[in-house]
């Protein structure tokens, strides 16, 4: 009796590994899994910050700050309209393998204009390919108030393809490097100055 049982459970595994492989392709448009760009795109439509109890409304194009809607939000690929890096590159931090970062208007803007603080509002989504051509994961970082106080006023998130790495106000795990950014942002693709 314990054969069926096992085979089942077999089942199971695989079906759902099958399910979340398909999901993973599926949410990157095909035009966009090869890593390759024609430079920097620049078709976001992001107005303004909103808040709710629940985080961030889902109805901008800003990432909720709840890592379930959230997760919901980078599979359903409503960052892929954003300012985004030309190509996929290797990663110059702590992310493994090759990354690509998409701003959104706001944040796209700050960094144009070379501000030392970036309003609220301001987000990034850095996808995570590892050593493929297909998106592994995201690491997302929303400003959520003005003063950045250290990091703490930055919602950060990050899937390793596996589990869920950060999710919180202030993660320890994201801040250690950010602050070393400009208002906690590393990436210079987008600013008006050389790195």
């Amino acid at each position: 009796m314990a054969v069926p049982s096992v085979l089942a459970y077999g089942f199971d595994v695989l079906r759902t590994s099958l399910l979340i492989g398909l999901i993973f392709s599926a949410c990157v448009p095909a035009d966009r899994r090869d890593g390759q760009g024609a430079g920097l795109q620049t078709t976001g439509t992001s107005d303004s910050a909103t808040s709710s109890a629940s985080g961030m409304d889902p109805s901008d194009d800003l990432p909720p700050t709840d890592s379930a809607p959230l997760q919901d939000w980078l599979v359903d690929g409503r960052y892929l309209d954003w300012s985004a890096e030309a190509a996929v590159h290797p990663s110059e931090g702590p992310h493994l393998g090759k990354v690509r970062t998409y701003v959104n208007d706001v944040l796209a803007a700050s960094l144009a204009t070379g501000a030392e603080a970036h309003p609220p509002g301001a987000a990034a989504v850095k996808e995570l390919y590892r050593t493929g051509a297909t998106v592994q994961g995201w690491a997302v970082s929303v400003k959520t108030a003005v003063d950045s106080d250290a990091g703490a006023a930055w919602y950060w998130y990050e899937f390793d393809g596996a589990s869920v790495v950060a999710a919180e106000l202030g993660a320890p795990v994201c801040t250690g490097c950010h602050l070393a950014g400009i208002d906690l942002v590393l990436s210079t693709s987008f600013s008006s100055t050389p790195p």
